[in-house]
Formats: structure tokens, C-alpha cells, sequence
């Protein structure tokens, strides 16, 4: 567990560093690169240095020049792949557009922006979020979710995707890292509402 938050600590810093040098705004949690034009999905780009998308880069490709380090993606407790998520309250971003002035986060200390998942999605929201899991928005939203057994069977929510003793590590957007169980941040409200704890604490 502790690789995994020496990983999540170094993901936030290279956030941070990245806002520092763009105007202190974050990179978007899916999307938003110097290479996608504005109003469009045009490519295609190059291949992003993480993920080798070319039609949009996630943000594990924008930050890579400050971390350097391929392996920072990939839990030790489950390797294969990116296996982290950005919050899409916390960075914000699209396809087009870029994430986050750091000034709008009110309380960074309790603001999730990095989180343990199964693997990166295209806009990161908590567990719990949508309970149609299965339905046309199943990548925007969590992993892993707390109460597994309301998915159907066949459905991949169903697996516990605790990877840490029952809870998942997180980095927050002051960049400090923490360990929490999943029932602290387990939120199944949606729309998302000012004041969920660690998703939108405004």
C-alpha cells in the first residue's frame, strides 16, 4: 500500500506542477491537450506518452513530462494498465476544454482528485454514483463500489475492487495522500450536491 500512495503522491504533484505552468489551471480529467483544437475531436494527435490515445489524451498523459515514470499509473497491488482515476469535479475538463483554476477549490484539503480504480475512465466520479452501471455512461463513472452486491451478476461493479484493506488511497488537491474505507466515500447522489464529503465539499 505504501507504493501505491508514493504513486499517488507524485500523480498530485505533477498536477500541481502542471497547473503551475498553465496559468493555475489543472489539466482535465479526460480530454484537453495542446494538440486538440478547440470545438473539436480533430486528429489525430500523437500518441498519448501513457495511455497512446490519439483521438484525446487523458491526464496521465498531460502530467507525464513531470513525473517521467511509467510505473507511477500502475498499482503494485494490480498491475496491468493505468489503475487510477481523476475526479471530474476536481480537474473538470472535456474533450475540448481544459480543467480547473486551482482558486476555485475552496477546500483542496478535502477534495479528492486522484483515487485508486480498475482502471482510468473518461470522467471519474465516486462509487455509488449511477447505480446503472451497466447503462450508456458505465465508463464515466466509479470503481470500486462499496456495496457490491446491488449490481446485477453479470455486472463488473460486482467484484469488490477494495485493493487496500478494504478501502482505496486518494490524493487530494493540496497534494497530501490517505488511506479511507470505502464507506467514507461512497456517495450515490446524483446530480452531485454541494458538500459531498471529499467529492465536492464547496
Amino acid at each position: 500500500m505504501a507504493s501505491c500512495q508514493s504513486n499517488c503522491k507524485q500523480m498530485a504533484l505533477g498536477i500541481l506542477m502542471y497547473a503551475q505552468d498553465n496559468d493555475e489551471r489543472t489539466c482535465g480529467a479526460y480530454g484537453n491537450s495542446s494538440g486538440n483544437p478547440v470545438g473539436s475531436l480533430r486528429g489525430p494527435l500523437p500518441p498519448g506518452p501513457v495511455t497512446a490515445r490519439t483521438s484525446w489524451w487523458f491526464w496521465p498523459d498531460m502530467i507525464y513530462p513531470y513525473v517521467n515514470n511509467l510505473q507511477l499509473f500502475t498499482c503494485p497491488s494490480s498491475p496491468g494498465g493505468v489503475r487510477y482515476d481523476g475526479s471530474q469535479q476536481a480537474l473538470a475538463g472535456s474533450h475540448t476544454a481544459p480543467g480547473r483554476y486551482l482558486a476555485w477549490h475552496v477546500r483542496p484539503a478535502e477534495m479528492v482528485m486522484i483515487y485508486d480504480s480498475v482502471s482510468i475512465r473518461s470522467c471519474g466520479y465516486p462509487h455509488g454514483f449511477r447505480l446503472d452501471a451497466d447503462g450508456p455512461w458505465a465508463y464515466c463513472y466509479g470503481t470500486p463500489a462499496v456495496n457490491e452486491l446491488i449490481f446485477a451478476p453479470t455486472s463488473a461493479y460486482r467484484a469488490d475492487r477494495s485493493r487496500h484493506n478494504d478501502g482505496c488511497n486518494y490524493a487530494f488537491v493540496d497534494g497530501h495522500v490517505k488511506w479511507l474505507n470505502n464507506t467514507a466515500t461512497y456517495s450515490n447522489v446524483n446530480p452531485m450536491l454541494a458538500n459531498t464529503p471529499y467529492w465536492l465539499p464547496q
